[in-house]
């Protein structure tokens, strides 16, 4: 019998200690200043991070797009001047090489117009646009490859067509992530439910 009631006291305690640990009060939530408070630090942050991103690949952008672009003037002005085009030497037009050189930069440029962090951020269906042009002229350059080298692989496929394809694809994927992330922060601010603290 004394052993018997020795368990059931035993169970009673670490019932009512179960029961200490499992309560909660007001002071283990966060209240809604500190909620405010919180969800504003990561708003800041996702915004500071978001526009370095953007920054980023903006510069990219426009940075691969003028050097395509004076690719594109060198072979239309100076033909078979530059490294890859001397590769193409009797192989195609010197014209078509431009065309291909300035399509590829035109690409860049819009994406780096459509991840922009300052110009038109709230003017969706603008850079929406920018990016649709994007894909266009990808897509040109390379039904103009597949129309003059057929379907051959080579280095020279990435720096023609590849190089702006993947560009705008990864473009896209970087805007989604980053309005994703605003979302989701978005949805924070109109929860009303206690977040307890950790």
């Amino acid at each position: 019998k004394h052993k018997m009631a020795s368990k059931a006291r035993l169970r009673k305690d670490k019932g009512r200690d179960d029961g200490e640990g499992d309560a909660k009060t007001s002071e283990d939530f966060l209240d809604t200043s500190e909620q405010s408070e919180v969800i504003k630090r990561m708003k800041d942050e996702n915004e500071k991070q978001n526009k370095w991103s953007r920054t980023v690949f903006c510069l990219l952008g426009v940075g691969l797009g003028l050097v395509k672009l004076y690719y594109a003037s060198s072979q239309a002005f100076y033909p078979w001047e530059l490294q890859p085009h001397t590769d193409l030497m009797g192989k195609v037009t010197y014209d078509a090489v431009a065309i291909w050189e300035f399509f590829s930069g035109l690409s860049f440029l819009l994406i780096g117009y459509y991840v922009n962090p300052i110009l038109d951020v709230d003017n969706y269906d603008r850079r929406w646009w920018a990016w649709i042009s994007a894909v266009v002229f990808s897509l040109t350059t390379l039904g103009l490859w597949i129309a003059n080298m057929g379907f051959s692989l080579s280095m020279l496929l990435i720096w023609f067509v590849g190089g702006n394809v993947v560009f705008c694809f990864v473009g896209l994927y970087t805007e989604w992530l980053i309005k994703n992330s605003e979302y989701e922060i978005a949805l924070l601010t109109h929860m009303t439910y206690n977040y307890q603290k950790a």
